[in-house]
């Protein structure tokens, strides 16, 4: 385990949670029926890997020559080399409401033994949903994550392309069903829909009502029947006080990347390890207390001797 990980995991031990009444927007608790982004994959291959690609030369050449056929050249599978190319899986996700012409980043995953995709250019590729229709096109230069230092091997032969799939066609987006539009609660609880109910209804009098403990059915007002997307903005913006218990998650462990909500109680400590020093004090300012975590380059450490 690498240093950054250790001493944030040591942090993460001094934080004890805590409940308490939160106001959360509901675009921050619900997602609205039908908006939601769509997941499109592929297989392509990507050239240019200096002596680095994949092993399996058949399985390589067979996917060159295709390529090559549909830019209408045609060679057998023996003359085409396969050492500078590799066979992977293109990934992305386009987000609702989509358009033609809009960009994503798409993620690029090594299928067999290629030993990195760094400085690979991935060759033009469809991306496919699950109804077999090709949502976009993918295709540019690999920055492969392998240079970090701190990326195990096993993970070098992933890499992505930022904003490098084309959207062809956006995916399905019908948001309205019988002049009512449905939200989904992230987080199912028995309390959540009903208290959703109340302050939707504060707003918008009798206009929505629990379908079940993490689905509200909300009738479209009359005023908005022609601009449903600016209803869903000014419900989106209602508050809706909650008791959420707070949460500290992990986002990387391979860069340490903490995230921790804002009803997190940290006590004071220190740690330290290798050369960062990592300390959390009580900070009062006036009638405020408020906690200050500080980090601290270590001098350098005389070398043990041999």
């Amino acid at each position: 385990m690498n240093s950054s990980v250790s001493l944030c995991l040591s942090i993460v031990g001094l934080l004890s949670v805590v409940k308490g009444h939160a106001a959360n927007r509901i675009r921050d608790l619900t997602y609205v029926l039908g908006a939601h982004p769509n997941q499109v994959v592929g297989i392509g291959v990507v050239h240019g890997l200096a002596n680095g690609g994949d092993s399996d030369t058949v399985r390589t050449r067979g996917f060159l020559t295709n390529q090559l056929k549909r830019l209408g050249i045609t060679l057998s599978e023996q003359s085409v080399s396969s050492s500078n190319a590799a066979v992977v899986r293109v990934s992305a996700m386009i987000p609702p409401y989509a358009r033609s012409g809009q960009r994503t980043d798409v993620t690029v995953t090594a299928m067999a033994d290629a030993k990195s995709l760094e400085g690979g250019m991935l060759a033009q590729t469809p991306l496919m949903g699950a109804d077999g229709l090709v949502y976009a096109v993918a295709q540019g230069p690999i920055a492969a994550s392998n240079r970090d230092q701190r990326v195990e091997p096993s993970r070098a032969a992933t890499g992505e392309i930022i904003q490098g799939a084309i959207v062809e066609r956006g995916g399905p987006t019908g948001i309205v069903s019988g002049g009512s539009i449905y939200l989904v609660a992230r987080d199912s609880d028995s309390a959540t829909a009903s208290r959703l109910v109340k302050a939707i209804d504060a707003t918008f009098q009798n206009s929505s009502q629990a379908v079940d403990e993490r689905m509200v059915r909300v009738r479209i007002p009359d005023s908005y029947r022609t601009s449903p997307i600016d209803f869903v903005a000014q419900l989106q913006g209602i508050e809706v006080a909650l008791e959420i218990p707070a949460r500290v998650l992990i986002i990387d462990e391979r860069t340490g990347l903490i995230i921790v909500t804002g009803r997190t109680r940290i006590q004071d400590a220190a740690d330290s390890n290798r050369k960062i020093t990592a300390r959390i004090t009580e900070v009062i300012e006036g009638e405020s207390f408020d906690k200050h975590v500080e980090l601290k380059a270590l001098p350098d450490l005389p070398a043990l001797p041999k």
